[in-house]
């Protein structure tokens, strides 16, 4: 059986680096490239977590681009600069180089590219904002033909968002950070025939991290994506 053509954009929350290595251990996917929206993250060190992550999980034949697609609504800077602490995770500096490519072009038109290329209609793995295939769709409108689906994780349909009035002034709960980013992102995908399948928040409520949880990763520590798992959900956990 062939393998699902998949590419991955995720804006460098904590838990999208573990994404990434879940992704990597799917053996029914090629993953063609992982791409950074500066979103939920400072995108240099995003990148670089990024890169060290496929090094770490031995693809770093899997290249990786940053996006340059700007917001209307940035994510606080409290979250964002867990990029900079994911970067620095030990397990990911033991080795002292990256041997994942960075590509040179921006990474909306990195997207463009791999979907022309693509032999066979691809799998958009989007966790973060959904501007940079909103910007690739404006670049390249024929794309669209090219894209399968889009997997996104956004969006709160019954449960109560995760914008607040304390982090944005006249919210009332009921937006989600990665549609309130940019709105107008949303809009212009879902105008177009591509199918979305939703991970809103609402499925979160259903696999809680609790201090149980990352009790049982740290009694796996000798093995390095569990070290790496139980590092990156302590700093979501002390957000709490």
């Amino acid at each position: 059986m062939s393998q699902k053509l998949v590419l991955m954009d995720h804006d460098g929350a904590v838990n999208h680096y573990l994404s990434v290595v879940l992704l990597m251990t799917m053996e029914e996917v090629e993953t063609l490239g992982v791409i950074v929206t500066p979103a939920d993250c400072y995108i240099q060190p995003a990148v670089s977590a990024t890169r060290k992550i496929l090094d770490l999980m031995g693809r770093s034949e899997v290249p990786v681009a940053a996006s340059t697609v700007r917001r209307l609504n940035p994510f606080p800077v409290l979250f964002r600069r867990n990029s900079f602490a994911c970067d620095r995770l030990p397990i990911l500096n033991q080795k002292g180089t990256i041997e994942t490519p960075l590509i040179s072009e921006p990474g909306q038109n990195f997207m463009v590219g791999v979907l022309r290329d693509a032999a066979a209609p691809v799998t958009l793995m989007v966790t973060g904002p959904l501007t940079t295939v909103a910007q690739a769709l404006d670049i390249a409108p024929e794309i669209e033909s090219k894209i399968q689906e889009i997997v996104w994780m956004g969006g709160a349909l019954d449960v109560i968002g995760n914008v607040s009035k304390d982090m944005e002034p006249g919210q009332d709960m009921s937006a989600e950070w990665n549609a309130y980013w940019d709105p107008i992102a949303i809009d212009r995908i879902w105008k177009t025939q591509i199918p979305v399948v939703m991970c809103p928040l609402d499925i979160t409520n259903n696999v809680p991290l609790t201090v149980e949880f990352s009790n049982l990763l740290a009694k796996q520590r000798k093995y390095p994506i569990s070290d790496l798992a139980g590092q990156c959900y302590a700093l979501a956990i002390s957000q709490d």
